[in-house]
């Protein structure tokens, strides 16, 4: 009988551009950024973790040799009711915003935003030595041992040893996931009616494994806002 691994690593790699589910944006030293999606980041990373799942704004000074700065913005500004802008008031109408230190270049960060998306990244021995020591260095800095392990793989002419790796913490992080979030509040902006319950989801979870639940949370539909309730409870 064959036992089929965890698909996370294909069903979160589609997640990495969907934009309207994401609740957190990395601003790099040139301006530009890109955004993430907490869910998936605290499922894998114990740094993700404690940031996201952390009362409040938490200082960047602890986590100061990745990160510059920590904050949160309303994404409507100009129309949200609350004047001033908190993120208990202004609930699932922002994102985190995270200045990634200086010394970080884009291309390095995306390489370990890839990982922990997928699980694996686009690092071959035919890479150049240099970059791959200093992905390997930065995995370090963000505690990601796996990546810094498959960095070592590689330069040791052992990146065979890659495939198991992943298959392994693709296993692990969907049993995080599930664990973490799994029906529960923290960090949900999907509800569903059930037999008179609320039952709570994540949209870029379950985007990412249905196309149903894809298309029904999409933004073309009319309950696409975030912090959706299905309708049908009294």
């Amino acid at each position: 009988m064959e036992v089929l691994t965890s698909s996370f690593s294909s069903d979160w790699k589609t997640m990495m551009s969907d934009t309207d589910t994401a609740d957190v944006r990395f601003v790099f030293s040139d301006g530009k950024s890109v955004d993430a999606h907490k869910t998936i980041l605290t499922a894998i990373s114990s740094i993700f973790k404690n940031i996201f799942l952390g009362e409040g704004i938490p200082s960047h000074e602890s986590y100061g040799h990745i990160f510059e700065d920590i904050s949160w913005v309303c994404n409507k500004d100009s129309s949200c009711p609350n004047l001033i802008h908190i993120k208990g008031q202004c609930q699932n109408e922002g994102k985190t915003v995270v200045k990634v230190e200086k010394s970080i270049s884009e291309g390095v960060f995306m390489e370990v935003l890839t990982f922990l998306y997928t699980g694996s990244a686009a690092i071959s021995e035919e890479e150049d030595i240099n970059l791959i020591k200093e992905i390997q260095s930065v995995a370090e800095k963000f505690q990601l041992s796996w990546l810094a392990e498959y960095c070592a793989n590689v330069l040791k002419e052992e990146a065979y040893l890659n495939d198991s790796l992943s298959i392994w913490l693709n296993d692990n992080t969907g049993l995080a996931a599930k664990k973490l979030f799994l029906n529960k509040p923290l960090q949900s902006d999907a509800k569903f009616c059930v037999e008179g319950s609320i039952v709570y989801g994540h949209r870029v979870i379950l985007k990412a494994r249905s196309e149903v639940m894809a298309a029904m949370l999409g933004g073309a539909f009319r309950e696409s806002d975030m912090d959706t309730e299905v309708m049908g409870c009294s």
